[in-house]
């Protein structure tokens, strides 16, 4: 890959002026015009809009801002599949509509960490605000809860576009949680990865996994069963405990562990190292968590933080 690889900010869209986010498309496509980097193709997916979407679009399309394509899907997670086949990038972001780029060298700084780093994937942390834009907390990314939670917010990831492909891009199946279903088998796929340190995402708190929380619980646990299987095999309510209670069955974590890529235990071993003495937090642990075993031995303790991290601040 050369020295200037080509960034996709995929953005998928469908009858926004009905649902009142033009002013927030405006702030999201400026978001990326604004972008330090200078090798970014800006791609939007629309879902057939009727509303004067497409004017709006067609506005900034006509500046040279970006691209689009306007046709009929079947739902925002196959959008962004036609995103990754209509882009040329060789990393792809995905940022919604409504959610924005609040730093202008976020792509920058991924990139040239992505480059030096040899890594697969990037990840940072991210902003909360809601549909007014006010500021509701920091998204610290755990790269090791993705057996739980979506480990980071997938608007700050710029992953390899032959990544997306080799791991046949978003389940369609799912409608609120392909993203986490997608994260969990790209981690455990042994894809390398890196840490951004720059905040550089604004998400609002609207989206489809935020407003459906039951039925995304439930599909992240037809996403564990489906994916987890293969390690040791257990029901549709046993993944659902799993997700709710943050209890890795015994059986299912050691299979995981002798499969994961060295990255992930390395993670996981600093941990240990760096928070086992401390009271206070091993206190925290063990109160979110019910434990498989009883000895205190380090894999034990390794099993109390992956079950605790969803909840666990470092």
């Amino acid at each position: 890959m050369n020295d200037n690889p080509k960034v996709t900010v995929v953005t998928v869209t469908h009858n926004l002026i009905n649902a009142g986010r033009k002013e927030l498309f405006r702030q999201c496509v400026e978001s990326v015009r604004h972008q330090t980097y200078d090798h970014i193709e800006h791609i939007v997916i629309d879902g057939a809009s009727t509303d004067g979407t497409l004017d709006l679009i067609k506005e900034y399309a006509d500046q040279g801002w970006l691209t689009y394509h306007s046709e009929k899907d079947h739902g925002i997670y196959s959008a962004m599949n036609r995103g990754i086949d209509k882009s040329d990038g060789d990393y792809i972001n995905f940022l919604n509509s409504d959610d924005f780029f609040n730093h202008p060298d976020g792509i920058k700084l991924s990139v040239q960490h992505l480059l030096e780093t040899k890594t697969d994937f990037s990840f940072a942390r991210c902003t909360f605000v809601n549909s007014q834009g006010k500021y509701l907390g920091i998204y610290l990314p755990v790269i090791e809860s993705f057996l739980f939670r979506m480990p980071f917010c997938h608007q700050t990831m710029l992953i390899k576009k032959k990544t997306l492909l080799q791991l046949d891009k978003f389940d369609e199946n799912f409608k609120s949680a392909a993203d986490f279903d997608f994260v969990l088998r790209l981690c455990l796929s042994g894809a390398r990865f890196v840490e951004v340190p720059l905040n550089f995402v604004s998400f609002r708190l609207a989206g489809m996994s935020y407003v459906n929380q039951e039925q995304s619980i439930g599909e992240y646990a037809k996403s564990c069963m489906k994916n987890l299987n293969k390690f040791a095999e257990y029901d549709f309510k046993t993944y659902q405990k799993m997700y709710l209670d943050l209890l890795l069955p015994k059986k299912l974590y050691q299979a995981i562990m002798s499969y994961l890529a060295d990255e992930y235990k390395r993670k996981l071993i600093d941990l240990v190292k760096n928070h086992s003495q401390n009271k206070g937090n091993f206190y925290q642990i063990s109160k979110y968590t019910k434990l498989v075993d009883t000895p205190n031995s380090k894999a034990s303790l390794m099993k109390k933080m992956l079950h605790a991290l969803p909840i666990f601040k470092r």
